[in-house]
């Protein structure tokens, strides 16, 4: 292999990697969005079922009507919401983790 080749090997190389890195930054960028958005659309949720629960307590009060059916829908909404958000983070995580410990694959040419 001569010099001219062995300078586009490595050309070719660098390249590569510089591509590979932008592409797991973006990965990571994009999982960092998405698990902050899962938080907003929990800390959504719980507000609404707080703020319902509250309403619910002034009707019960006030001998409206009573609705724990809705209620305990909402409850189980909101714990299958975190299920997921915790489920996502440790993803996130793992995918994290994964990256950085993984070498770079070998190029042959």
């Amino acid at each position: 292999m001569d010099e001219k080749e062995g300078d586009r090997t490595t050309d070719l190389f660098i390249e590569n990697s510089i591509a590979l890195q932008k592409v797991l930054v973006n990965a990571a960028v994009s999982m960092d969005n998405l698990a902050k958005e899962v938080k907003k659309l929990i800390e959504l949720f719980e507000e609404a079922g707080k703020s319902f629960v509250e309403t619910k307590h002034k009707i019960s009060e006030s001998g409206i009507g009573k609705d724990e059916g809705l209620i305990g829908k909402l409850d189980s909404l909101v714990q299958q919401n975190k299920t997921i958000a915790k489920g996502l983070v440790l993803l996130e995580k793992t995918m994290r983790e994964k990256d950085a410990t993984k070498p770079l694959p070998e190029f042959k040419f």
